[in-house]
């Protein structure tokens, strides 16, 4: 049995040598090519993690790299933006030379200077502010490549989070490495790290513990000589090769003594960290147990002063148990003046679940109490929070009312739900329902499931009627689910109408609506809507929102004139667009002007997602963003399309707003498989199928089925429609460009040779498709038919006339796609000269609309009758896109890309697609001819 001296011993890298290559390799690849990488290291706590992140800090300096550090903290996890905070600290100096070199970064620098995060206007603002820090990342990483480490990820606050996976999907744009470790199966990280490992700049490199080679050299460096395998074997078997396990064992072992004391160290049953540390903390002097138990409460980085002020000693007593500690290691001391820390958070954790309840309490309330002293309300309310009713000397409510308050200001509404539920906790008397009401608001905008109850609760107590009102329309909107309830909350207001303004009647109304829709109990809805059209025109909110809930009826049952005419009334101007009740309205009088063909539709798309930009909104960007991939779509414009609609999703995701995910995805699917990608169309589906709510089957059918058909799944695609057919009759929608599942049984009965049955479906589809009366609906309905015509002459007829209408419209896809069918069934008459023609044109269109399918199947026709395609593209300013026309207008105005970057919320890599797009559609070469080729 071979035993030595403990000493220090760097034993964190042992047997890291490969993870140490892999990150090495990174920061040369990043270095030389300038697109940025994001490295996640999991692993079990005690694995290395931390030693690991601090060799490659050490490794990126010495590769000229700026390094800035920061850690989640457990206990800051509800305020927002906290560990952004700790990572740009260091950068507060510099804030008026950074925004005056990139102005997008101005909001996340006056966060970091000031704390004054976000004017309370903006509360919605999470969103820019996530913009602010990308370009505030650009901006640090443009002067010199950066590295952006940080430790505990898996404790780090919900916003940093989200600002994380928001950087992971724009990396690739600038020379910025992120290293990230986290321990594995954290829930509050779940979502956001698979945002983040989604990006193909990210990767993910697991630590594996040490072999009994590795718990060897470990021992061996740690006790200053090699050990016998026995040893080594034992001390392999109680740490499982956890690397801290074996560094606190070794401790173990260099103070038992004699051959006895060693023995009976090894022969000790599989120890835990929490032993390990609280052995050391045994043998400490008084002051220094003191001390170190009062970090556990007060967490890193902390002031010898504020310490002193917690413990109620002098700062020179303070000081003396500091360097105790510090020489077990215990405690790490960092900065000048210096700041202290418990070496590692797994200590920490250990002497935090060890103190006992009282002093655990007394020690919370005395770091609030110091902390409101020196006027720091965030880490006063983080103390708070843990602590129970009636503990504090001072008023807690307040504290935590505040905090709540800026939580909301800083767009991190979680943390505002957290801090207003322990508010409840207090003797509130009179207040207790304002509390309330203001909990259950905060959950409903973070889909929060106990906001049900909550709202429930507050409208017992309500007795203002407004109150009663808005909490009644709020509770309805968590109950899309379960509609006969929410009609049941419903009729209780309106038998209370003499207490609601006209404002109020007309939004309960608008809700009614779309209930008595909803709802399995079948009302009389057209007798309904026939009493609503005769009320007088209001242009408050519930009147604007009751018109655009009436145009969304009529647009299900196939009205166009009348549903047009609602909705224009709702949307006469964009000012629903900053109410946030109105989202809802909002995105159905979008969604009908979609299935209208109204060209006013992108305007009213643009300036939401200006509005969205200016103030930050998530929620509106994610609904505009949304509907402008749909009408991107139906234009053809695949690769805008394509983009919002990941924008959109993103901005979903990142803010929790799953609902939304359906509608977004739906136009995602088509349009990714229009444009060759079928696997990652296929990947959205699979997503969306794991967590779909009820009655959703008819809104994401088109592109679940559109899928389906283009990997050649005809009978899970029949099962779809079938689902989307029952979900069309059970909520009475008649319209077929809704949802298209006629035409998509009709090609897949095609592909079984079942013509007969599919003629029948063309037939009644084209009926309803002519009633709605749009040219693309009506030209589509016919290209549906001609898939089943009985002759290829008859199929040429009915096609020449779906060309015709299509030529009037916007859809270039769908026309592409009718010419490329009208000259392959003219090829197969021998009509070679018009089969030319159209496949021509076809195969131009496609290239406009970035359609990579279509375009290969107009070549390989090409090929069969014997010709040659003209592969060059359609030039000219109508063959740009929207996108393409904002970028270029900006570009030829004389802005950079960076500066058309950041002011359309767009990565630089984008900028540069778009206007290389535009150079190779316009046939130019360089910026200075833009303004005069797009005038031409």
């Amino acid at each position: 049995m071979t035993v030595g001296t403990a000493r220090s011993a760097d034993s964190g890298l042992v047997e890291r040598a490969d993870e140490m290559l892999g990150i090495e390799a990174t920061l040369d690849e990043v270095a030389e090519s300038g697109a940025g990488r994001m490295v996640i290291v999991q692993g079990p706590a005690g694995i290395g993690k931390t030693s690991l992140l601090n060799a490659a800090g050490t490794a990126a300096r010495r590769r000229g790299y700026a390094v800035l550090a920061a850690r989640g903290n457990e206990l800051q996890q509800e305020f927002g933006w906290d560990l952004v905070l700790g990572l740009f600290e260091r950068v507060q100096a510099e804030s008026t030379e950074i925004v005056r070199a990139t102005p997008a970064a101005a909001l996340a620098v006056e966060m970091l200077a000031s704390e004054q995060l976000m004017p309370p206007e903006a509360q919605s603002g999470e969103y820019a502010m996530l913009h602010s820090l990308l370009w505030l990342t650009n901006h640090l990483a443009s002067r010199q490549r950066l590295m952006l480490v940080v430790d505990d990820l898996h404790w780090a606050d919900q916003s940093s989070l989200r600002y994380l996976a928001y950087l992971a999907q724009r990396i690739d744009g600038m020379p910025v490495v992120v290293l990230a470790a986290a321990r594995p199966g954290a829930a509050t990280l779940e979502r956001s790290l698979s945002m983040m490992v989604e990006s193909p700049a990210a990767m993910v490199r697991v630590l594996r513990p040490l072999s009994p080679e590795g718990v060897s050299e470990m021992l061996a460096g740690a006790l200053g000589r090699p050990q016998d395998a026995a040893t080594v074997a034992r001390c392999h078997e109680l740490t499982l090769g956890n690397p801290l396990f074996v560094r606190e064992l070794s401790r173990e072992l260099a103070g038992a003594g004699n051959t006895s004391g060693v023995q009976a160290v090894l022969s000790d049953s599989v120890p835990g960290i929490d032993r390990y540390v609280m052995r050391q903390v045994g043998r400490l002097p008084k002051s220094s147990r003191d001390v170190i138990e009062a970090l556990s409460v007060l967490g890193d980085q902390c002031a010898v002063n504020r310490l002193a002020l917690v413990v109620d000693q002098p700062v020179m007593t303070v000081l003396e148990a500091l360097s105790v500690l510090q020489v077990g290691e215990l405690v790490r001391g960092t900065g000048e003046p210096r700041k202290y820390s418990i070496a590692h958070p797994l200590a920490r954790a250990a002497i935090y679940r060890a103190l006992p309840d009282l002093t655990r309490v007394e020690l919370r309330a005395r770091a609030a109490a110091v902390a409101l002293q020196h006027h720091e309300i965030d880490q006063a309310a983080a103390h708070v929070l843990l602590l129970p009713p009636g503990a504090a000397s001072f008023e807690i409510s307040g504290v935590l009312a505040e905090a709540a308050h800026r939580s909301m200001v800083r767009g991190s509404t979680k943390g505002a739900v957290a801090f207003l539920r322990r508010q409840l906790d207090e003797d509130l008397g009179i207040e207790r329902q304002d509390v309330l009401v203001r909990l259950a608001m905060a959950e409903v905008a973070t889909n929060d499931p106990r906001s049900q109850q909550d709202l429930a609760d507050a409208l017992a107590n309500a007795t203002d009627p407004e109150q009663r009102t808005m909490l009644t329309i709020a509770l309805v909107a968590t109950m899309f689910d379960t509609p006969d309830r929410g009609l049941a909350l419903l009729k209780a207001i309106l038998d209370a109408a003499h207490e609601l303004t006209d404002s109020d009647r007309f939004a309960v109304e608008a809700f009614r609506t779309l209930f008595v829709h909803l709802a399995a109990t079948k009302l009389d809805l057209d007798s309904l809507l026939r009493g609503l059209e005769l009320l007088p025109t209001d242009r408050s909110f519930g009147g604007r929102a009751l018109d655009i809930e009436i145009g969304l009826m009529r647009y299900f049952r196939a009205n166009r004139p009348a549903a047009l005419e609602r909705v224009a009334r709702g949307m006469e101007d964009d000012t629903l667009f900053a109410d946030p009740r109105a989202e809802f309205a909002v995105g159905s009088a979008w969604h009908v002007m979609l299935g209208c063909d109204a060209p006013e539709l992108l305007g009213s798309l643009d300036r939401a997602i200006q509005y969205g930009r200016s103030v930050g909104s998530a929620r509106v960007l994610g609904v505009a963003h949304c509907y402008r991939s749909g009408l991107m779509l139906a234009h053809g414009n695949l690769h805008e399309a394509i983009e919002d609609g990941e924008v959109s999703w993103e901005t979903c995701r990142v803010t929790e707003a799953d609902g939304r995910l359906l509608w977004i995805g739906n136009y995602l699917m088509q349009a990714l498989v229009a444009a060759g990608d079928v696997r990652k169309a296929d990947s959205i589906r699979q997503e969306l199928k794991r967590d779909r709510p009820p009655l959703a089957s008819p809104i994401e059918a088109d592109g679940e089925i559109t899928v389906l058909i283009a990997q050649r799944r005809i009978d899970e695609a029949l099962a779809a429609i079938e689902e989307a057919r029952r979900g069309c009759e059970r909520l009475g929608i008649r319209n077929p460009v809704f949802t298209d599942w006629r035409s998509h049984l009709v090609r897949c009965l095609h592909l079984r040779a079942e013509d007969d049955e599919a003629r029948a479906i063309a037939d009644e589809n084209l009926s309803l498709a002519r009633e709605w009366g749009t040219p693309a609906g009506v030209g589509s309905a016919l290209r549906t038919l001609a898939t089943a015509s009985e002759t290829d002459e008859l199929r040429i007829e009915i096609l020449r006339e779906a060309e015709r209408l299509l030529a009037t419209s916007s859809a270039r896809y769908e026309l592409a796609q009718c010419q490329f069918e009208l000259g392959d069934a003219l090829r197969r008459v021998k009509h070679v000269a018009d089969a030319r023609r159209y496949l021509q044109s076809s195969l131009e269109l496609a290239e406009v609309c970035g359609a990579k399918p279509l375009r290969s199947q107009a070549i390989s026709t090409f090929r069969l009758i014997g010709v040659r395609p003209v592969t060059s593209t359609r030039l000219g300013a109508g063959s740009l896109t929207p996108g393409e026309i904002r970028v270029a207008q900006l570009a030829a105005e004389g802005m950079s890309n960076r500066d058309i970057a950041q002011s359309l919320f767009v990565t630089v890599k984008t900028v540069e697609v778009h206007l290389g797009n535009t150079y190779r559609k316009l046939g130019i070469r360089q910026r200075r001819e833009l303004g005069q080729a797009l005038t031409v």
